[in-house]
């Protein structure tokens, strides 16, 4: 894990309330976001993220972290989805219907603007990407959709780590900038 976030989260697991809050409104927008492209509704989203946190500063003298914070954090809101998702199809299964069953039985137009909601989204953010730089878009979607840490993108592309880093962070000011207007 790099120095700043090896101290960023020796201070967390020391107590600091204010390294925590600030780590949480970082990456609130982004995490937000990440809820809706893996599926989940805005309320969920909400729901999932202050859970993580929750379990986060609840373990956070057990937790050991291995590379980036902010990757565990993404990590562990992808899980909980994963999580919340699985519960959800069991509560339905459990009471004797088929999960794929019980979404084909919804009403149509609330079951299609959910899908269409997530799919403008996601095109949104695809379109988004497109307008970043050649090389910005590369390290973006290697991190994003590949999972790949900013080291193992630098060593792919053969640049610096820094690079990668402002790379990314040049594409995540891009759709935060973008994006504040949709979300919100």
């Amino acid at each position: 894990m790099g120095d700043e976030n090896n101290n960023t989260w020796r201070l967390i697991q020391n107590g600091d309330v204010h390294q925590f809050k600030a780590l949480y409104l970082e990456l609130y927008d982004n995490l937000l976001l990440y809820t809706h492209h893996l599926g989940v509704t805005h309320s969920d989203g909400e729901d999932i993220i202050s859970q993580v946190f929750f379990k986060l500063w609840e373990n956070k003298e057990k937790i050991e972290i291995e590379g980036s914070l902010k990757a565990y954090c993404f990590r562990s809101v992808k899980n909980a989805v994963l999580n919340f998702k699985n519960s959800a199809k069991q509560r339905y299964e459990g009471e004797g219907s088929d999960y794929f069953e019980f979404e084909q039985n919804q009403p149509f137009e609330e079951h299609t603007e959910l899908d269409l909601e997530a799919e403008d989204l996601s095109s949104y953010i695809e379109q988004l990407t497109n307008e970043l730089p050649p090389a910005c878009q590369n390290a973006f979607r290697m991190s994003r959709n590949d999972g790949l840490t900013y080291k193992e993108i630098a060593e792919l592309l053969e640049i610096s780590p820094k690079t990668v880093e402002k790379q990314i962070g040049q594409a995540l000011a891009h759709l935060r900038k973008k994006l504040r207007v949709v979300v919100v």
